[in-house]
């Protein structure tokens, strides 16, 4: 840039891995390694004569991405870690018919068939230029296209129920054999009205069940939308559960 304000605003950076590896090494020389940063700002390319402004979104992540504690290992931040962060973002922002492949040493996403983001491993080299001894991650989500992506999504959603939920739990009996998404198979099946979530709270086993068995303890809530349930429609409800676990999964009601 002509009359820049110092030697170090000189140039309009192509690419933000840079300025995002001078704040790690900073970090790195004064004992912080374990680093998990985002960056906001825009890079500058050149076509013909002109010169083009992107708004990007950059992601690094380096050393642990879990410390060590008394019930688990120190996790150590790889390309998963990341692609993981990715993905719950995508989500998250409700981002739909995103394509992914792999790349090389990283991995890259579409959106309608243009790059949306794109994560890679940061290569020796350039570490080794910034004196850093440590990987490091590095990811680049296309900020225009993305918050195009997420506006393109037609969110729904309800109103909270005026009416109060219902709890109840069941504890079946099993054969050790029967897997959890077994019982959800089950469950979704009915597709029961009035049934808002279910999920597993315990897991027992002893020989007091019998040989080869388990028990699974479930809690199930029941709402509706325009009206408080009765006892008797809930049940109802716990009837029908019940008669289809015994059916499709050979269970015993542990009381």
């Amino acid at each position: 840039m002509l009359n820049s304000l110092s030697s170090e605003l000189d140039v309009m950076r192509p690419s933000m891995l840079e300025s995002g590896l001078e704040v790690i090494a900073y970090n790195a020389n004064r004992k912080s390694t374990d680093l998990l940063l985002f960056e906001a700002g825009n890079i500058y390319r050149k076509e013909g004569d002109q010169y083009i402004q992107e708004a990007q979104l950059a992601l690094y992540v380096t050393g642990e991405a879990q410390t060590a504690a008394w019930n688990h290992k120190a996790v150590k931040a790889d390309i998963y870690f990341l692609k993981g962060l990715v993905q719950n973002l995508i989500r998250q922002c409700g981002i739909s018919n995103t394509a992914m492949s792999v790349t090389g040493n990283g991995i890259s996403w579409k959106w309608k068939n243009q790059p949306l983001c794109s994560i890679t491993a940061v290569s020796t080299e350039k570490l080794q230029s910034f004196d850093i001894k440590q990987d490091v991650y590095f990811g680049v989500i296309e900020w225009a296209l993305w918050l195009k992506a997420m506006a393109a999504q037609q969110i729904k959603f309800s109103g909270i129920p005026k009416f109060p939920a219902v709890q109840r739990d069941l504890a079946l009996v099993l054969d050790q054999s029967i897997a959890y998404h077994q019982v959800q198979q089950v469950t979704d099946k009915l597709k029961l009205q009035g049934l808002q979530s279910y999920g597993l709270f315990d897991v027992f086993e002893s020989e007091k069940l019998g040989a080869d068995k388990k028990s699974l303890a479930l809690n199930f809530t029941f709402q509706l939308q325009d009206r408080t349930l009765t006892d008797e429609e809930t049940e109802a409800l716990m009837a029908q559960l019940i008669a289809a676990y015994k059916k499709d999964l050979q269970a015993e009601i542990r009381g």
